[in-house]
């Protein structure tokens, strides 16, 4: 049994060294990647889309070049056990989701992700086996058009001057508890923003007090 380019048993010590424990979600993500690599044509470049921020991403990371930091990789917190592939350019990809309803199954499996039962309380080694046994079968897999632009991570350029377009209001507090807005007529590009509050105080916006910033 092989996980993309990796058997099974190579697949678990990268996800240890990577993630630090053999975490069950990220041994299901595995399968999950491996899935939706199979169902994209050789060759092309993609990007991934994860549905949760929980194990899934790290397995993306493992098994594909799409990472957080260099921006193939976003994270769209819908609170879905689902990841997308799908074609830089024409947005052409494919969808693999967790089926729930194949989860009693594979009871332990089921207890593990329904929460059902506590960790201590799970047996590991019948939990890895029945993640194993299961493989792709508690899979769904779904073709989708992504438009990429709203999915892709803005280049740093981009991000940082819609910011500023943004911050164009900081609040700061009298020593009366009376809040003010302050209108910005000039920013520097420094962080963080070093703005004197009338008592006389030097405070850099946005590190102790980030409440005080309107965005």
């Amino acid at each position: 049994m092989n996980i993309c380019t990796y058997s099974f048993e190579e697949y678990l010590h990268l996800v240890k060294s990577f993630h630090g424990h053999l975490a069950p979600g990220l041994i299901v993500g595995g399968f999950m990647v491996d899935l939706a690599m199979k169902h994209l044509p050789e060759g092309e470049f993609f990007d991934a889309v994860c549905e949760t921020p929980v194990c899934l991403p790290d397995a993306v990371q493992i098994l594909t070049p799409c990472t957080i930091g260099n921006g193939w990789l976003s994270i769209v917190p819908f609170g879905k056990f689902a990841v997308t592939l799908y074609e830089k350019y024409s947005g052409k990809g494919v969808r693999v989701y967790l089926r729930t309803e194949k989860l009693d199954a594979w009871p332990e499996v089921r207890d593990s992700y329904l929460k059902k039962k506590k960790k201590h309380e799970q047996d590991k080694d019948l939990l890895m086996a029945q993640i194993k046994e299961a493989g792709g079968g508690l899979l769904g897999v779904q073709k989708l058009q992504v438009d990429p632009d709203k999915v892709r991570r803005q280049k740093m350029g981009q991000a940082f001057a819609r910011s500023a377009a943004r911050l164009t209001q900081c609040v700061t507090e009298t020593n009366a508890g009376v809040v003010r807005v302050r209108r910005l007529t000039k920013m520097r590009l420094s962080s963080p923003i070093n703005l004197k509050s009338e008592g006389g105080t030097d405070e850099p916006v946005g590190c102790r007090h980030p409440a005080r910033i309107r965005i």
